[in-house]
């Protein structure tokens, strides 16, 4: 017989965000809106101020509310990447997270792709070529390329014209930086990557969905071999 597993118990605070963002949802506040004041939610929530105030602390940090001093609280634009910053740090410490972030930055890339060639228009190809000479530029000169090799990408998730997918660009590039970092302060993968990053673009250019979606898990899975990731195609 398996032994019993503990029983997970939702704190009263992690029950009060809980209750909050179920409310904001249902009376269909908008960020900039006023929310109840700490009064009014220790009588719909019925618990403690103490309670109310973590709640509420806890909502600001990953951007659901916003408390104005003298003013009030009001509801706030939950972003990804204000998410990020808050678990950011304990991320990047542990190389399991890493390298399932690598297999997910995978994902996402080449779904970026589809719907990049999706909504092609005339401006697509010129969006992303204008990082590649930004990025030959860069090594010509003997400068840093991390700040080119990063536009690229976002232009890329730009390109989808999903919002959301931008956002998930700057988780990327939240928890990949470093990485990003050391692994183009070396000339011969900076020029490696330019040439990935032309051939990426190429496709696009030809709208080949397939042989954009390869070239760029041929770019990727370099990073993701350092890791040990082993991501599949």
């Amino acid at each position: 017989m398996n032994p019993l597993q503990p029983v997970t118990r939702m704190s009263m605070k992690d029950i009060a965000m809980d209750r909050i963002r179920h409310l904001i949802a249902e009376r269909g506040l908008q960020a900039g809106d006023r929310f109840m004041n700490e009064k009014e939610m220790m009588a719909v929530l019925g618990v403690s101020r103490t309670v109310v105030r973590e709640a509420v602390k806890s909502l600001e940090t990953v951007g659901v509310l916003k408390l104005k001093p003298g003013d009030g609280i009001y509801v706030t634009q939950a972003t990804i990447g204000r998410l990020v910053d808050h678990v950011s740090f304990g991320w990047t410490k542990d190389v399991k997270r890493m390298k399932e972030l690598l297999e997910t930055r995978i994902m996402l890339e080449k779904a970026a792709i589809e719907l990049a060639i999706a909504r092609f228009d005339e401006h697509t190809v010129e969006s992303l070529a204008v990082w590649n000479r930004r990025l030959a530029d860069a090594i010509e000169n003997g400068h840093s390329v991390v700040e080119s090799d990063l536009g690229f990408h976002r232009s890329l998730f730009e390109l989808t014209g999903n919002t959301t997918f931008h956002e998930l660009s700057e988780v990327v590039t939240a928890f990949l930086r470093e990485t990003r970092r050391t692994r183009l302060a070396n000339k011969e993968n900076s020029l490696n990557t330019l040439k990935e990053h032309e051939q990426i673009t190429a496709a696009i250019a030809r709208k080949d969905t397939e042989g954009a979606k390869a070239a760029m898990h041929r770019h990727l899975i370099v990073v993701a071999d350092g890791l040990g990731t082993d991501a599949d195609s």
